[in-house]
């Protein structure tokens, strides 16, 4: 388990389209060399709770995401993973409600934000990019509850509610918080906001998922790029929500997706999460 005394030195920083994404960049030759970026890669999550690996070799996909078991710990399953945790991520069903599995944009969201225990860390791997569009966007979760502290204080508690997020996906349903705490004095963010999302109730829940909403909307608050063939992006999803434009629906682009419990034996543990401004 991470140490929360390491942690608490590691508080995240906010980000927004200031950072350039080749900052997040780390250049590995393989996926059996993975190990030996270990503290370059973790560096970059406790910092922002983003990295990008670039793998100079071609590999199977395969390769390159269970590679990072020996640094995120066990691999958590999707209704759609195959026998090794792995999801295809791919346009299967343009008339679906999903827009994971269309090529319509797909808006910010945190994975697995209808489980019970969604996962800390998330690899997605580009195996084809989009010919046009498919652009991924990040926004930090941190940035968002400090700009929320100090916007409207009354809506960021509301956020807090129980009641705040109720999802109905896949046959699965949820109803909870949108930020909670996550372990000692971290935070951690769940969120969605597309056709699985039912209206909150409650009016101050209400006010903040438009304020989220406008965060959300504004490119001075997002890192925006195209994540390359043999990139794997690696996200704290308890920090950061991510998200795509639309492309083309004859576009071949495919990735692959893999969660993980971020709970490894490794010297050297990611922080997950993020500790707010006091």
């Amino acid at each position: 388990m991470e140490s929360s005394g390491n942690c608490d030195k590691n508080p995240k920083q906010a980000f927004g389209s200031e950072l350039a994404p080749e900052a997040l960049l780390v250049s590995v030759h393989s996926s059996e060399e993975i190990v030996g970026s270990a503290h370059s890669i973790i560096s970059l999550l406790d910092t922002y709770g983003v990295a990008i690996v670039q793998f100079e070799k071609e590999e199977p996909p395969r390769n390159q995401l269970l590679c990072f078991k020996e640094l995120f710990g066990k691999t958590m399953s999707h209704d759609r993973s195959d026998d090794d945790d792995i999801t295809e991520v791919a346009v299967i069903d343009e008339s679906s409600v999903y827009p994971g599995i269309s090529s319509r944009a797909y808006t910010f969201h945190t994975d697995g934000s209808y489980d019970v225990n969604p996962p800390p860390i998330v690899a997605l791997r580009c195996e084809i990019p989009a010919r046009q569009g498919g652009i991924t966007q990040l926004a930090s979760g941190k940035k968002l509850h400090d700009w929320l502290s100090s916007t409207d204080k009354e809506a960021l508690e509301s956020l807090y509610r129980e009641d705040a997020l109720f999802i109905n996906r896949a046959a699965k349903s949820f109803s909870g918080a949108v930020f909670r705490t996550y372990l000692n004095n971290r935070l951690a963010i769940r969120y969605r906001a597309d056709e699985a999302v039912r209206s909150p109730e409650n009016s101050n829940v209400r006010r903040a998922v438009g304020l989220v909403h406008d965060f959300l909307s504004e490119e001075k608050n997002l890192v925006s790029f195209r994540l390359e063939a043999g990139q794997v992006l690696l996200t704290d999803n308890f920090t950061v929500l991510h998200g795509r434009t639309a492309f083309e629906s004859d576009d071949p682009r495919k990735l692959h997706r893999l969660w993980f419990d971020g709970i490894s034996s490794s010297e050297e543990q990611a922080c997950i999460g993020f500790a707010p401004n006091e």
